[in-house]
């Protein structure tokens, strides 16, 4: 939008009366640009995975318009979590049901201009897998999670649509550890564990 041109000038008069003026100057007024703020949640990380019935940290950061906002909103979908007024902005939740949630963040400044930002992936549910490290004896990961008392099967898969068991297990403690000493041998592998009561 072009500025709005103005000239302005002063004018002083002293007690004999006598008036004088200074020179215009010129002064270019320029409309506030419509920027809203910006929020994305930064914690936790794209894709991570949490044990059911653990906390879940979120956390966001703002990046402001010119203007003050009310508070920052986490939405699991367009599912409501919670508002945080001060920073930093961190929500933690210890009741998200097991499966994949979309989790993104939102605020609106006092002019009524929404900010949201980069969304991301968490799943939880009954049982985490590690990040396989590579090992003299294979692949190794560590199962975690509420898993006493409950059959715990690891599978694999190459494509992830055809999954194959590798190891089932019934363990009296929440983590163990699991080795595939066969992935060397493939191209790609995916795991996941499934827990059954």
């Amino acid at each position: 939008m072009p500025p709005r041109i103005h000239w302005l000038t002063a004018r002083a008069t002293d007690e004999a009366g006598v008036t004088i003026t200074s020179d215009a100057i010129q002064v270019s007024l320029y409309a506030e640009p419509s920027v809203a703020p910006y929020v994305d949640v930064i914690e936790p990380p794209d894709g991570s995975s949490f044990v059911s019935g653990k906390p879940v940290r979120l956390r966001a950061r703002v990046q402001l318009s010119d203007h003050n906002f009310a508070s920052v909103e986490f939405y699991a979908g367009t599912n409501l979590l919670g508002a945080v007024a001060q920073p930093p902005y961190e929500l933690t939740l210890t009741n998200l049901a097991d499966g994949l949630h979309i989790i993104c963040a939102q605020t609106k400044d006092l002019k009524g201009r929404i900010g949201s930002g980069v969304r991301g992936t968490i799943r939880v549910g009954q049982a985490v897998l590690t990040e396989p490290k590579r090992t003299a004896q294979g692949f190794e990961m560590s199962v975690t999670g509420n898993l006493i008392a409950k059959v715990n099967t690891v599978q694999a898969s190459q494509n992830l649509r055809e999954w194959s068991p590798l190891r089932t297990n019934t363990p009296t403690v929440n983590q163990w550890l699991f080795v595939d000493p066969t992935a060397s041998n493939e191209l790609f592998r995916f795991y996941r564990v499934l827990v059954e009561p």
